[in-house]
């Protein structure tokens, strides 16, 4: 059993039978659903097409400085999109470090995934004069 899948189990539990949850399990909990609030907001907010070609081999986490993110890879580029209560904020990761690329506000599907994508190919565009 992986790690993820008793932690599962232990939330479950907690939902079905009121098993008790420990700090960090109801710490697990809160960034479990910080996570799937992202996954959700990214499935309503970006394109299909474009979710399977980013997000698919995405790596979804938690970040006590960013909270929730999915980090990703383009031409062996990594990048970072986080969201908060004011709309995603994109990342390019560089030499270890997260570089803010734009703050992408709360906006209709459209103009959200072009604004995205967008500012990847800028970041791409600006890597590969450098």
């Amino acid at each position: 059993m992986t790690p993820n899948l008793a932690r599962y189990i232990r939330i479950a539990r907690h939902h079905v039978h009121g098993t008790p949850l420990d700090e960090e399990s109801r710490i697990e909990q809160q960034r479990i659903s910080a996570i799937e609030d992202l996954q959700t907001y990214v499935v309503r907010k970006i394109d299909i097409s474009v979710r399977m070609e980013l997000f698919a081999p995405g790596n979804w986490s938690w970040d006590d400085a960013i909270g929730a993110s999915v980090q990703f890879s383009v031409d062996s580029h990594s990048f970072l999109l986080a969201h908060q209560d004011e709309g995603c904020r994109l990342f390019h990761e560089l030499n270890g470090d997260k570089v803010l690329l734009t703050v992408l506000p709360d906006q209709d599907r459209q103009q959200l995934t072009d604004h995205l994508l967008v500012a990847i190919g800028d970041a791409l565009d600006r890597a590969t004069f450098r």
